[in-house]
Formats: structure tokens, sequence, C-alpha cells
């Protein structure tokens, strides 16, 4: 068992009882009952949005708790794994979401009671975050179209439930819109790429970047961020990309600019701009700096002996284990 988990060690958990079926089912009294049962002592609390979860990561970080655990969509872990950035508290994320991938992408099995238990025989590793100016993203960041999309499914799910179905269905509708072009200088060092584009996207996840295209994979597991750029498209155009997305053969379309660098610099007409990170919007001031936060935040990933190629997928080709 994690020496997180030993008799005596101070926990604190953080739950969305609104995020997927987190709060369903029975399902918290049973995480708790396993918490209880390695003799820890356990405080837990509710969340319902972004700004109850920095509060509570902060109270857990002022009584020194010796692991924070989160169970939640990729938004509330958000909230929990950016205030722990380079804390050196580990972090134990637990599935609640929709997609759940930042979860699906430690290795954690995807039902949140399955997780907890895979989480009592762990190990801690460092993981690689993405930032927007000084907000870190766990998954991706982006703005247009996306952003776009991100708004609505939130409106959606709402009212007609928090489930896949309704989240792909949503997306589709909202994609089909007209959107606005952006003029946008990608800097990399001492290159610039000018594009005019509906949606500029920024990933650091390398279950979501390989969903989508080989190229984006390749950055993830690189070490570096991956950026993706749609080019202006007609409605058949954006059926014809959403099909290359959904098979992951992105790389195949001319209406897809890719790039891979360890930092980029948004400039683009205007002052501020609207971005999604982990799916929560906010305002950022231009321009925008994106960049790669290596091993920055502290998780516990299943031991998982002999699962091949799991800690590339984690920690990326070169990284090594803190001790």
């Amino acid at each position: 068992m994690n020496a997180v988990f030993a008799k005596g060690r101070r926990l604190g958990v953080i739950y969305n009882p609104r995020a997927g079926s987190s709060g369903k089912g029975g399902t918290l009294d049973a995480i708790l009952r396993v918490l209880t049962g390695t003799g820890a002592h356990v405080q837990h609390w509710p969340a319902r949005n972004a700004s109850q979860v920095r509060e509570l990561t902060e109270r857990c970080l002022a009584q020194r708790v010796d692991c924070v655990i989160g169970m939640g969509g990729d938004g509330t872990l958000n909230a929990i794994g950016s205030r722990l950035v380079d804390t050196g508290v580990p972090f134990a994320a637990l599935p609640g979401g929709t997609f759940n991938y930042f979860v699906r992408n430690l290795g954690i099995p995807n039902e949140a009671l399955a997780a907890m238990h895979a989480l009592l025989d762990s190990k801690v590793m460092g993981v690689s975050v993405g930032a927007v100016n000084d907000q870190v993203f766990l998954n991706n960041a982006s703005f247009g179209m996306y952003r776009r999309v991100i708004e609505e499914r939130e409106r959606h799910k709402s009212r007609f439930g928090r489930n896949r179905a309704v989240a792909l269905v949503s997306g589709v509708v909202t994609a089909l819109r007209s959107h606005p072009v952006y003029e946008v200088e990608l800097q990399t060092g001492a290159h610039a790429h000018r594009v005019l584009s509906p949606m500029v996207f920024f990933g650091c996840n390398r279950l979501q970047m390989a969903a989508l295209s080989p190229r984006l994979a390749q950055c993830a597991e690189r070490e570096a961020l991956a950026v993706l750029a749609l080019l202006p498209m007609t409605r058949l155009d954006i059926v014809r990309v959403g099909a290359r997305a959904l098979t992951g053969t992105l790389d195949a379309s001319d209406r897809v600019h890719t790039l891979c660098a360890d930092e980029f610099v948004v400039h683009r007409a205007g002052h501020t701009v609207r971005c999604a990170i982990d799916g929560e919007v906010r305002k950022f001031l231009l321009p925008l700096r994106v960049r790669l936060r290596r091993q920055a935040l502290q998780v516990l990933v299943p031991r998982a002996d002999g699962a091949p190629g799991m800690e590339d997928a984690i920690m990326g080709p070169g990284s090594s284990l803190p001790r």
C-alpha cells in the first residue's frame, strides 16, 4: 500500500456531487470506507463549482494534508491540480466526469471505486502540465470554435443530462454553426506561423492527442505541446474534419495545421480572448504565452507492474521518477 494511505496520515477528499456519477449509488460512501479502513485521518467536502474547489484545496494545504484526493470531471480535477503544482503534495485523481481524460491518461480505472482501490497500491510520479499565461491545464486549452462547443455543451448537459450522447450531439450542432475567423500569429522561438483560423487548440494529454492524430500524440510523447489550428472551413469541411477527428486521422486533412513546441506565444487582433481551460471558460489578456511545465504536478498512479508503455505515456521519454 502507498505510504500516503498509512495509519495516521492526513487525507483531504474534495468531490463534485454534480459531476457524472461521483456521488451516486453510494460510491462516495464506499470510497470513504476504503480510506478510513487504512487508518488514515480523512476529511471530505463537497464542492459545486471551481471557486469552492480552489478554496477547499487551499484548506487542505493549510492543514498540511499528506495527499489531496479529488473526484469529479476534468474541470474539478484542474481546479485541484493547478493549485498543487510545484507544492510536492501528491494528488490522487478519481473519475467523476464524462470523458475523464486526465484520469485515463494516468492508467487509472474509469470508475471511481475501482480507481480508489487501484491507487491504494500506487506510486508517486511527476507529470507535465500546460499553462496559458499562469493558468494551468491538465489536458487542453483552446479558443474559438471549440470554446463555443464547450459552452454550449455545458448548457445542453444541464438541460438534457450529463452523458456522452448529449455531449456528442451538442458538439455537432454547435460546430456546424458559423464561427468567426481569427487572425493569429503563433510564435515558436524565432519562427512565426501566421494563420486565419476559427479555432486554435493546445494539448498535453497523450491519450487525447492520440485519439486525434499520430502527429499530435508524438508531441505529447516527446514532452512537448501539441497545437492544432483549423483553417477556414465550409460546413462540409467541418463534417469531413469531424469525421477525421473521430477516426484519429486529422493528419490527412488539408484544413488542419499542426505544430509541436515547448512554448507558443499567440498574437491576434484585440486585447482579450476567451479560452476554454479543461472545459472551463476564462478570459485572458493578450498576448497568450502557452507553455509546458515539465513534471510540475505529483500524482498517484497504479503500480501496474508489467503494463507496457505506462511510464512513457505519463512521463514522456527520458523522464525520471522522483525518489
